[in-house]
């Protein structure tokens, strides 16, 4: 009932599909895949060449992303087609913000579930120096780093990536996390 709601509300005010995104997301955080999906394809073909259109396609691959992620076993064929999904989309639009997001989410299928650390390693230090990417999107990329690093029985990389995000952000959530990660490393 919602997504008739937001499709009327974009259509009388010319919204290119705010509302149905928004819905959308709503639908994706409370699990409901099937509807969180069908809203993306929704504005995928009724807003084509708007800024909703690429919102709707990064969500697209985070609705199958988040679906593989809570089955289990998680199935590496699918992980796989997640990251191509990623590639493809970074390749069609690489001079926007939300293909950084997205390398970043690349990135971490490959450490979590394919164990390919030197790839995801590799992927969030081009992430890192990104002179585009924001300060935030940096910082995620560096607590993620840290992580990988930690993983890979490096702690000293890790806490000096966390000291980074701490000192860079520090009245923000991502500098707490980095606090709170740094001072778990310690103990």
């Amino acid at each position: 009932a919602s997504f008739i709601q937001s499709r009327a509300y974009d259509k009388r005010y010319r919204k290119e599909g705010e509302k149905s995104l928004e819905v959308a997301k709503v639908a994706l955080d409370n699990d409901d895949y099937e509807n969180a999906s069908k809203i993306y394809r929704y504005v995928i073909r009724e807003y084509a060449g708007t800024s909703s259109q690429l919102l709707a396609r990064l969500g697209l691959i985070r609705t199958r992303e988040v679906r593989v992620r809570k089955s289990f076993p998680v199935n590496t064929d699918s992980v796989k087609t997640l990251i191509d999904d990623y590639k493809r989309f970074i390749e069609k639009y690489p001079d926007n913000g939300h293909s950084l997001e997205a390398t970043r989410s690349e990135a971490l299928l490959f450490a979590n579930y394919l164990d390919q650390r030197d790839s995801a390693i590799s992927i969030l230090n081009k992430l890192i120096t990104n002179p585009r990417a924001s300060l935030y999107l940096k910082s995620k990329a560096k607590l993620d780093l840290g992580d990988i690093y930690l993983i890979k029985g490096e702690p000293w990389e890790s806490t000096l990536l966390y000291s980074q995000v701490e000192k860079t952000q520090k009245e923000n959530p991502v500098g707490y996390e980095a606090k709170l990660k740094n001072a778990k490393l310690s103990y």
